[in-house]
């Protein structure tokens, strides 16, 4: 085979069709073309109907307090005390995965307690998906092994109440993961944290 490749003639590569192409800023930390706030991109060419695709969802702009220690908006800052800064804002079941990859993701700043109107929360579970069907496995001495539930939480210092089927199984804090023993059969888990905020999956055990 190597004999063959040495045969064929010195050519160049394929040129570069610059003409179906364009120089745009690209976001360095999430590939897409870069918005207003994306502080590191480069610049790159890409296929024109690349023009058509969304901006970089991910950076956005946020309001500090002087210290860059919580966000603050104007109920709980002084104006002219405000800081505004680009940041890299992933949703949480991404954030997950990503800090595992990248430890110098920095999450966002908590808001300052004493701040109005900012109380957007988000949870994803990261295990089990929705209508999974999990096989738990027994040990040698026969026992079944534990369910790791896992959720992402958007403000992970709060609680967060475990159920499954009506039935309560505790709560967790600042980590989101809880080991049951179900029964074989459909199960459906309820997550709710101290605000209220809730969410449910389903799912199927087979022994």
């Amino acid at each position: 085979m190597f004999d063959v490749f040495e045969s064929l003639p010195n050519s160049d590569w394929f040129p570069e069709p610059f003409d179906e192409m364009k120089k745009v800023a690209i976001c360095k930390l999430s590939g897409h073309r870069a918005s207003q706030y994306c502080d590191t991109a480069e610049e790159k060419y890409i296929q024109l109907a690349g023009l058509k695709t969304k901006p970089c969802p991910y950076h956005v702009l946020i309001h500090l307090n002087k210290d860059e220690t919580y966000q603050v908006n104007s109920s709980c800052e002084d104006i002219g005390n405000i800081t505004h800064k680009s940041w890299f804002v992933l949703p949480p079941l991404m954030s997950y995965y990503y800090k595992t990859k990248n430890p110098f993701y920095k999450p966002l700043p908590k808001f300052k307690p004493d701040c109005f109107g900012e109380n957007a929360v988000s949870i994803e579970f990261i295990y089990p998906k929705e209508n999974n069907t999990i096989f738990l496995p027994k040990d040698f001495d026969g026992k079944t092994n534990e369910l790791i539930l896992k959720i992402a939480h958007s403000k992970p210092e709060h609680i967060v109440y475990w159920s499954i089927d009506e039935q309560y199984m505790g709560s967790t804090k600042d980590i989101h993961e809880m080991s049951i023993i179900p029964t074989a059969g459909q199960h459906i888990i309820t997550v709710a944290d101290e605000l209220g905020n809730q969410q449910k999956q389903a799912f199927t055990i087979s022994l």
